[in-house]
């Protein structure tokens, strides 16, 4: 469920979304996470650029007070000329279209 983290060195272990940011009027939306296997834990940004649609649906709404939202899971899709990506967390589910994506690699810390 995770495959498309891997392509990234994320995709083996639990990543959780700490914070979502829209930027540039929802042109541009910014994840803010944290991947932590084992004995680190490494903080990560994931950027999409120049979005066109983005649909953000909450479907537990009981856990919304949580600080963290856990990845259960992540693709992507690229079909003719667009791009999809759809997140899907214990919370809430992102399904974006965008142009290009950027992954920021932040700290990485041992615990």
């Amino acid at each position: 469920m995770l495959e498309d983290l891997k392509q990234f060195d994320l995709g083996d272990y639990t990543s959780l979304i700490n914070n979502i940011k829209l930027l540039s009027w929802g042109n541009e939306l910014e994840l803010e996470c944290i991947y932590a296997p084992h004995n680190f834990k490494l903080s990560y940004k994931i950027h999409f650029f120049n979005c066109s649609e983005i649909d953000f649906s909450i479907h537990s709404p009981e856990n919304s007070q949580d600080l963290v939202a856990d990845i259960i899971d992540f693709k992507l899709e690229e079909k003719e000329l667009e791009k999809t990506a759809i997140i899907y967390t214990d919370i809430f589910e992102l399904f974006i279209i965008y142009d290009s994506l950027k992954i920021e690699k932040l700290t990485n810390l041992k615990i």
